[in-house]
């Protein structure tokens, strides 16, 4: 495993990954690369890994899964279908998302779903 060196970030750099993450908690539904962020908020894709997992605990991907899977939850809350779920949750295909879902949960959409409902 390589190690990076430890990366002091500037006030103006650490209110960049905090707009970063607003943009996330907004668009997690969007195809969302750290290319894209990068460009979008005119950082280096070093500066933007290094201080966003220094600020959030997360790297850039994780906190998008994780932003997803926040959300799926919730909206499993309702009677929507599974698959309009996974459009709005930043997935093109249910079986996609159901994959996603069952590694992070242990279970589908449906089983969680269900338990939520007993």
């Amino acid at each position: 495993m390589r190690v990076l060196p430890v990366t002091r970030l500037t006030h103006a750099e650490m209110a960049v990954i905090k707009e970063v993450v607003e943009y996330i908690d907004v668009h997690f539904n969007a195809k969302i690369s750290t290319e894209d962020l990068c460009d979008r908020f005119s950082v280096t894709a070093r500066k933007l890994q290094a201080g966003f997992q220094k600020q959030t605990g997360y790297t850039v991907h994780n906190y998008i899964s994780n932003a997803r899977l926040i959300n799926a939850k919730l909206l499993l809350l309702g009677d929507e279908p599974i698959k309009i779920i996974a459009e709005k949750t930043g997935y093109s295909h249910q079986s996609h998302f159901g994959e996603f879902f069952k590694k992070h949960t242990g279970m589908t959409p449906a089983e969680y779903r269900f338990q939520q409902q007993e």
